[in-house]
């Protein structure tokens, strides 16, 4: 008869190491101590990501499993897990945001709908929340806010030239027009 040495895996998947995004702030990406199996059309449930003060909509981004089967679980593979979440629709996160991902199990439709491991009997993943170092984004967020007048305008003492004061650098394209 042979003898099974293996002993019940109880441990939950657990984040490894530190999350980071690529260069275009659009793909997120999470490491796991283990293999993860999961259905990311129900595991996205448990997913809130903010960028600044915006809280993305679950249309925004998408859960991937590089590890995953066509079917949607991962393979069993040791040493660990990588899991992305891909931004979408033009969305993305600039150098100078802050950026966060949190995962809580509640928000899930079921228990066994959101992320676990492989195990005989499947450990779910505890909630998290982490910061993401945006730092490795190419790019800072566009500025939307218009430029605003700042003080009174000044006139020559002729009265033909004037000067105004904004509170950012205007450029100014064709100066012709402006007579």
């Amino acid at each position: 008869s042979a003898i099974d040495d293996s002993s019940p895996d109880n441990s939950a998947p657990r984040l490894s190491g530190s999350p980071s995004i690529d260069p275009y702030g659009t793909v997120i990406n999470l490491a796991f101590d283990e293999a993860l199996v999961f259905d990311a059309n129900k595991a996205i449930n448990g997913f809130t990501i903010r960028i600044g003060e915006t809280t993305l909509d679950s249309t925004q981004f998408k859960l991937v499993n590089p590890q995953a089967s066509p079917g949607g679980s991962a393979t069993a593979a040791a040493g660990g897990s990588a899991m992305q979440i891909q931004l979408l629709n033009g969305t993305q996160a600039y150098s100078d945001q802050t950026l966060s991902v949190s995962y809580d199990t509640t928000k899930l439709d079921a228990p066994n709908d959101g992320l676990k491991d492989g195990a005989a009997t499947p450990n779910q993943v505890t909630p998290f929340t982490v910061l993401v170092d945006t730092s490795a984004v190419n790019a800072t967020s566009p500025d939307t806010t218009a430029p605003s007048l700042q003080g009174p305008a000044s006139f020559s003492n002729s009265g033909k030239d004037f000067a105004i004061n904004f509170d950012e650098y205007i450029k100014v394209e064709d100066y012709i027009k402006l007579k």
